[in-house]
């Protein structure tokens, strides 16, 4: 009866229908239902079946409004799960949503629709590196409060050292453009006395000013 309903999507998506499917693919092996609480998309993934992750995917909406961010204890998704939820067909809210109760951190920028960078920023889900606040320059041609606010924090001094126009080429950035995010670093106001000399530090051994 279950593999009837589940090969022909014959069942609401929800946290204790789902929970029901799983448990019977998964023998009721608790410490397979804790992963379930935990990392949900990655417990559905987990069974391979094509079924259940089809019916999702059309769904998928639905899917995280009505499963995952029901469950309290959904939290600890990995990088690469979250990206990939993220980059799915769902609202604007539910993906905000997904990004806050995340325990996970964003390592790569470029890897998250630009729409949602400000919002991983100002929810401290991005590593502070180089990397990804020279992309983040290149979108938007500023860096907005919050990024300057993390900079500013000695957590962070140690990415500032490592301005590398090595890392321009790596993502394509062209000359000019990488001019341009240097001379606003190097003239930006905003960076306290600690940060600015650090980051100085950086550009001036990597990289000369004109």
């Amino acid at each position: 009866f279950i593999i009837y309903i589940v090969n022909n999507d014959l069942y609401e998506i929800n946290v204790d229908m789902l929970l029901y499917l799983y448990k019977f693919y998964v023998d009721n092996n608790e410490r397979k239902e804790q992963l379930f609480n935990e990392k949900n998309y990655e417990s559905i993934l987990n069974l391979k079946n094509e079924n259940i992750e089809n019916y999702l995917e059309r769904n998928i909406d639905e899917y995280i409004s009505n499963v995952y961010l029901k469950l309290p204890d959904n939290t600890k998704e990995s990088e690469e799960n979250i990206i990939k939820l993220l980059s799915k067909e769902i609202k604007v809210e539910n993906k905000q949503e997904i990004i806050k109760r995340c325990e996970a951190v964003i390592t790569d920028i470029s890897k998250i629709h630009n729409s949602l960078w400000k919002f991983i920023f100002e929810n401290h889900k991005l590593k502070i590196s180089f990397t990804n606040i020279m992309i983040y320059f290149m979108q938007f041609k500023k860096l907005d409060q919050c990024i300057v606010e993390q900079l500013n924090k000695e957590s962070a001094y140690d990415e500032l050292g490592k301005i590398s126009k090595d890392i321009a080429i790596k993502y394509n950035v062209e000359n000019n453009e990488y001019n341009q995010f240097i001379r606003y670093l190097y003239e930006n106001e905003e960076f306290e006395e600690n940060c600015y000399r650090i980051m100085i530090r950086g550009i001036s051994e990597n990289y000369s000013i004109t």
